[in-house]
């Protein structure tokens, strides 16, 4: 094939000026605030995951078999969710973080970037709040901040939390 007629089929735009940066920039913010999911195609997800509305799966994921993630839920470079996992709405997974297998997330829960969840068949409740480069090694309780500062700082030994 001739190299003029693939010039004519790209239909990519050559941005000239900094009006058609910015319209591309809200282009794309546009695409990420629908309703519809934004999956990075260098994630590694298994066809029984079933994922909710309006979520964002970075790339370089890797989503184990029969997960389920929640509505509106943000998960980040890097990270690893085991297999048989359930993720609530609005939960945010920062990036390199890992959540075992037969764990269960409910709604509003964060990890930090870095946080290992280390045990399997734990259950993270609602509104939990887990700072970064936090080894967790147990269940939390509703609403809790799982830091190594402040008053949770006697249940934390060397960055592991009992």
């Amino acid at each position: 094939m001739d190299s003029s007629r693939l010039e004519e089929k790209r239909e990519d735009k050559e941005i000239s000026t900094t009006l058609d940066l910015v319209e591309i920039i809200l282009r794309a913010k546009r695409y990420k605030s629908c309703r519809h999911n934004n999956v990075d195609s260098c994630a590694k997800i298994f066809k029984s995951t079933k994922i909710g509305r309006g979520c964002f799966i970075d790339g370089y994921i890797n989503i184990l078999p029969r997960v389920t993630i929640g509505d509106y839920t943000t998960i980040y470079t890097f990270s690893h969710v085991g297999h048989d996992t359930v993720i609530g709405k609005n939960c945010a997974i920062q990036r390199y973080c890992a959540v075992p297998s037969y764990s269960i997330m409910e709604d509003n829960v964060f990890f930090g970037s870095g946080t290992k969840a280390l045990k399997d068949k734990t259950i993270y409740k609602q509104g939990t709040f887990v700072h970064e480069g936090i080894y967790l090694r147990r269940s939390t309780i509703e609403n809790e901040v799982v830091s190594m500062y402040g008053s949770n700082t006697k249940r934390v030994v060397s960055q592991y939390v009992d």
